[in-house]
C-alpha cells in the first residue's frame, strides 16, 4: 500500500504535507513509477517467500459447492446497473490518477470526485443516508490533524530546528549519495518507531529544504525517503490496521513478529540498495 499513492493514511499526510509546507504537488505515476517496482512487486514476492519458508503451509483447494437445480450460470447472471456504474468509476479514477502527470490534476481531488459521486444519491450506489450513517468521520479528523501539526511545525520555526538538531547528528553533509539515502531513510524508520507511521511525513517533511540546501539534494528526493521508512516496518504496533489484522484472523504475535522483523532485514539489506539504484536509474538522485 505505501508504493500507491492514495492506499494508506502516511501516503495521504505526505501529500497534504508536501503540498502545504513545501508547495509541491506529489504525482501519482511519478510516486508509482518510482516505488511500486522494488518497495510494491518485488517486496510482495519476498513476502510470499519468506512466509512460504518460515511456515511451509501449502493451502488445499476446497471442494466447490454443489449447484442448485435451476440456479441460473454464470453466463445467465447479469451485473447489476449500480454494479456497472461502480466498475466505470473506479475504472476513470485509476485513469485519472495514472495520467496525472499529463492533465495535472492532484490525485486528492480525483478521489473527492469519485467519493461524492459514491455517495451522490441519484447514483444509487449507497444509500441516501450513508454519509450521515454510515461514514466514519474519524479518519478526516485524524488527518487534518496530523497535517496541521505539520504545518505547526514548520510556521513555529520547530521544523528548523529540529533540522538543525538532526543534521548535526546525521553524516549528511558532503557524504556520498549512497550514505544520504541510508541515514535519511534510517531517520525515518527511528521516527516511525518512537511515534507512528504517520508521523513520519508530518515531522520530516518540514525539514527537507534545509537538507536539500546540504545534501545537493531536490526537495522531491529528500521527501521520497520517508517511504523508505515508513513502508520498513519494525514491529506490529507501528501500522495499527496490521494489529487489527492479526486480531481479526488469530495470528500469533509471536510468528507475526518474527515476520515483520525478517521482512524488515531482506529489506533494509536487499532492498534498499535495489531502490537506491533504481532511483538513480530514473534519475532522482
Amino acid at each position: 500500500a505505501c508504493t500507491i499513492l492514495p492506499a494508506n493514511v502516511p501516503n495521504l499526510v505526505l501529500i497534504g504535507a508536501s503540498e502545504t509546507v513545501l508547495g509541491n504537488t506529489i504525482r501519482y505515476g511519478d510516486y508509482f513509477l518510482l516505488h511500486f517496482p522494488v518497495l510494491g512487486a518485488l517486496k510482495a514476492v519476498l513476502l510470499v517467500a519468506i512466509i512460504s519458508l518460515m511456515f511451509g503451509h501449502r493451502p488445499e483447494p476446497e471442494a466447490s459447492p454443489p449447484v442448485a437445480a435451476g440456479a441460473p450460470s454464470l453466463d445467465d447472471r447479469r451485473v447489476p446497473g449500480p454494479a456497472r456504474l461502480l466498475a466505470v468509476v473506479l475504472l476513470a479514477t485509476l485513469a485519472c490518477w495514472a495520467t496525472d502527470s499529463l492533465h495535472g490534476i492532484s490525485p486528492a481531488w480525483v478521489a473527492l470526485a469519485a467519493a461524492i459521486i459514491c455517495l451522490w444519491p441519484g447514483a444509487g450506489l449507497l444509500p441516501a443516508d450513508a454519509l450521515a450513517r454510515h461514514v466514519s468521520l474519524v479518519p478526516f479528523v485524524y488527518v487534518s490533524g496530523v497535517l496541521g501539526v505539520a504545518r505547526l511545525i514548520d510556521a513555529s520555526g520547530l521544523g528548523a530546528w529540529l533540522s538543525d538538531q538532526l543534521l548535526a547528528v546525521l553524516p549528511v553533509a558532503g557524504a556520498s549519495d549512497g550514505l544520504v539515502f541510508a541515514s535519511l531513510s534510517s531517520l525515518a524508520v527511528v521516527i516511525g518507531m518512537v511515534a507512528t507511521m504517520p508521523a513520519i511525513p508530518a515531522t520530516l517533511t518540514s525539514l527537507a529544504p534545509d537538507v536539500s540546501q546540504i545534501t545537493g539534494w531536490s526537495d522531491y528526493a529528500v521527501t521520497m525517503t520517508q517511504v523508505m521508512g515508513y513502508s520498513t516496518v519494525v514491529l506490529p504496533y507501528q501500522v495499527p490496521p496490521l494489529i487489527v489484522g492479526m486480531a481479526i484472523s488469530g495470528v500469533p504475535v509471536r510468528s507475526a513478529v518474527r515476520t515483520i522483523l525478517i521482512l524488515a532485514a531482506v529489506t533494509v539489506v536487499l532492498l534498499w540498495p535495489l531502490a537506491f539504484l533504481w532511483w538513480h536509474v530514473l534519475g532522482v538522485i
